[in-house]
This record gives C-alpha cells, structure tokens and sequence, in this order.
C-alpha cells in the first residue's frame, strides 16, 4: 500500500510539474513581467529589512536626556521614509505587471480553448 501511494505521490509530481512547464511555456512573452517581479519582491524585501537598521542609527543620535543630534535623526527620518516610499512603489508595481499579463495570457488560452471546443462541436455533427 505504502508502494501505491508513493507511485501516486510521484504521479502528482510529474503532473504538476508538467502543467508547471506549460503554463511558463504559454506565458511566452510575459515572462518579464515574472522576472520583473521577483526583482521588484527583492527591492521590497531588501528595504523593509533596511527600515529596522536605519532606527537603530536614529537612536544611536540619542545620546542623553536633553542631549539629541537632531539633524542627524531629521537625515535618518528622511532616509526611513524614501525606503518606505519606494517599498510601496515596489510592491504596487509587484502586482500591476503580473495582473495584466495573466489577463491577457488568461483570456488568449480561454479563446484557443472555444475555438477547438467550437470547432470539434462542428465536425462531429
């Protein structure tokens, strides 16, 4: 039985795996999009990590009760909110690309597959 269910776990694999490469297949030309966005994920990620860093320097200006370097706070509270503004942009654009290339890599399969469905209707009557 244990044999069974190995043969079936390796039978989803291969399926899996090759639906997998039929998809990235028809993508086609929107491979950029998924490109893009891993690298756009990579920026997102790499900021966010930055932000923490970037407070530790901020409080680091404080040196005592009534003794803070304020232009130095002011500088990294200006870096803090570039970083953010740029994680946001980055995640926005993350989901706009790959959006419209699903879209449109959606509704070409959907159109390929009526078509066949509407044509084989038609020979066989």
């Amino acid at each position: 039985m244990a044999d069974k269910r190995k043969t079936n776990s390796e039978k989803k694999q291969k399926s899996q795996a090759a639906t997998l490469k039929e998809v990235i297949c028809r993508l086609g030309r929107y491979r950029i999009f998924l490109v893009f966005s891993i690298l756009l994920a990579t920026v997102s990620v790499a900021l966010t990590l930055y932000i923490p860093k970037l407070t530790g320097h901020a409080v680091d200006y404080v040196i005592g009760k009534g003794k803070v370097n304020f232009p130095g706070v002011i500088q990294v509270m200006i870096q803090i909110g570039v970083c953010t503004l740029i994680t946001a942009l980055a995640q926005y654009a993350r989901k706009i690309g790959p959006v419209c290339a699903l879209q449109t890599s959606t509704c070409r399969i959907r159109s390929c597959s009526f078509s066949a469905l509407v044509s084989s209707c038609f020979l066989t009557t």
